[in-house]
């Protein structure tokens, strides 16, 4: 995707965010859902963008954090499930080998930080994910969806269709493009599901005719 349209479509998400915060607002500080942080905190922050820093909570849990300026300096990423197997040892059992499973995460110019896993799978498929997230002026993160590619020409005698479903030799779809930029892949007897932070173990219904997967099963992990 070009720069100047991912600038764009991040403009446009971080001011969807902003307009959001503001019709919340008059109910937050009615139903005492928010804190406003100590008078040495919320001095720094109005140095920084013009306004007190606020943090919104639900449930004790923190929801959004206005000034995130101190994460924008660390390489953290955005993406992960937390489930994602980080071994050697869980990607072997996952039948995976863990030099065919390569992550990374770096800065870019115009304040962006690109996340990706390339894998090669067992059948030869190879596949990248990549998601991108940028720190906006108002002190939002935007969070892209991913991009998913699948490297071609693909494994003799796959095939894709145009919903992005691959399929093998015997017709079997083995791997599927979901709607989220991520990609469920057939390793072995069983699945799992790649995105920009790593891949994680996924549950899939398959066809009682054979045919392969016919849908993935989210999991919240």
């Amino acid at each position: 995707m070009a720069g100047q349209e991912l600038d764009f479509r991040a403009e446009q998400m971080d001011a969807h965010q902003a307009s959001n915060l503001s019709s919340m607002l008059p109910e937050l500080l009615q139903n005492n859902s928010f804190r406003q942080q100590n008078q040495f905190d919320s001095a720094a922050t109005i140095a920084n963008n013009g306004f007190p820093q606020f943090e919104l909570f639900d449930g004790g849990a923190s929801v959004m954090k206005a000034d995130s300026a101190d994460s924008a300096h660390r390489l953290n990423s955005k993406y992960e499930t937390g489930a994602e197997l980080t071994s050697d040892r869980e990607l072997k059992q996952a039948g995976l080998n863990p030099k065919d499973v390569k992550h990374t995460i770096a800065k870019k110019d115009g304040g962006w930080t690109e996340e990706s896993t390339s894998v090669k799978y067992p059948g030869g498929l190879e596949v990248t994910v990549t998601g991108r997230t940028k720190h906006m002026p108002s002190g939002n993160d935007v969070v892209m969806e991913p991009e998913a590619k699948v490297k071609e020409p693909l494994p003799k005698n796959y095939r894709k269709d145009k919903d992005g479903a691959i399929f093998d030799g015997n017709n079997k779809k083995v791997a599927q493009i979901n709607d989220d930029g991520t990609v469920t892949v057939k390793v072995g007897k069983d699945y799992v599901t790649q995105g920009p932070a790593g891949v994680v173990e996924e549950t899939v219904l398959e066809s009682k005719s054979g045919a392969g997967m016919i849908g993935r099963i989210k999991v919240k992990h």
